[in-house]
């Protein structure tokens, strides 16, 4: 309604760029990326690039070892309550195309600043189009599928697992 008239239903689409990094005080010059897609920095290598298993994108083999200090990295590397959270809103939600699942539909941040600055990396959902079906009342507390944070975080690992149930 505009002046009490109805004009209509419009849907105005935020676009995951640099004006929405900035918009939502998020951006420093870091790299964004969708997946193993690149959209910030374009063809600028990423220095502070973070793609060991659990946290690989689809461009990285999930057979590449984690180095063996990876819960040391990973606390300080990744925003781990943040990534938790997400996996509990996932999981409760029953997303089942999303970062945790299915490795699927999701954004990350790397900051310019890292490590320095030591800002973690943060992950960001997108598509929420599978949420919210039938299936939400039969999935488990820990979700399934197969995305390998999910395995390694809060399935694997007794200290995140812990973090998760918190979070959930």
């Amino acid at each position: 309604h505009v002046n009490g008239e109805y004009k209509g239903l419009y849907v105005d689409v935020e676009q995951v760029d640099k004006a929405f990094l900035t918009d939502h005080g998020i951006d420093n010059g870091g790299w964004l990326f969708k997946v193993n897609e690149q959209r910030t920095r374009e063809g600028e290598p990423n220095p502070y690039a973070f793609n060991w298993y659990p946290f690989d994108h689809p461009t990285n083999p999930p057979e590449v070892p984690p180095p063996p200090d990876w819960r040391e990295q990973a606390a300080v590397r990744v925003d781990i309550p943040h990534l938790l959270t997400l996996a509990a809103v996932e999981i409760f939600t029953g997303n089942t195309d999303g970062l945790i699942s299915d490795m699927h539909n999701y954004w990350y941040y790397d900051w310019a600043l890292f490590p320095e600055g030591q800002q973690p990396r943060l992950y960001m959902p997108w598509d929420l189009d599978t949420t919210l079906r039938n299936r939400v009342t039969t999935m488990p507390l820990l979700g399934e599928g197969r995305g390998h944070i999910r395995e390694a975080l809060i399935v694997a690992e007794p200290t995140f697992q812990s973090q998760y149930y918190t979070f959930m």
